[in-house]
């Protein structure tokens, strides 16, 4: 029985998976529609459709989690230049 368990939560993580590389694809393929209409906002994307856009992260985050908590959803801001964010490596902080 163990066997299958682990089976069938790894299908379902590919099946998961799946769904959401295909959420960023979308967002990819229409990155410039979605940057006429939803610029400066964070967008969900699920199902390769916008679900939901807020220029509150948090709020938005949250009604995600209540509305879709077991399907794939991306977030993302949608700027016309990506922010880069500088990340310390952890080797400074180890010895």
């Amino acid at each position: 029985m163990r066997g299958r368990t682990k089976v069938s939560r790894d299908a379902k993580r590919r099946t998961y998976m799946l769904e959401f590389n295909k959420n960023i694809a979308f967002y990819d393929a229409h990155r410039n529609e979605l940057l006429k209409k939803y610029r400066n906002k964070f967008i969900v994307i699920a199902k390769q459709h916008v679900a939901d856009a807020d220029k509150d992260s948090i709020a938005l985050i949250d009604r995600s989690y209540e509305s879709m908590a077991d399907e794939p959803w991306f977030i993302n801001e949608v700027l016309t230049k990506p922010r880069v964010y500088r990340v310390p490596s952890n080797e400074k902080f180890r010895r």
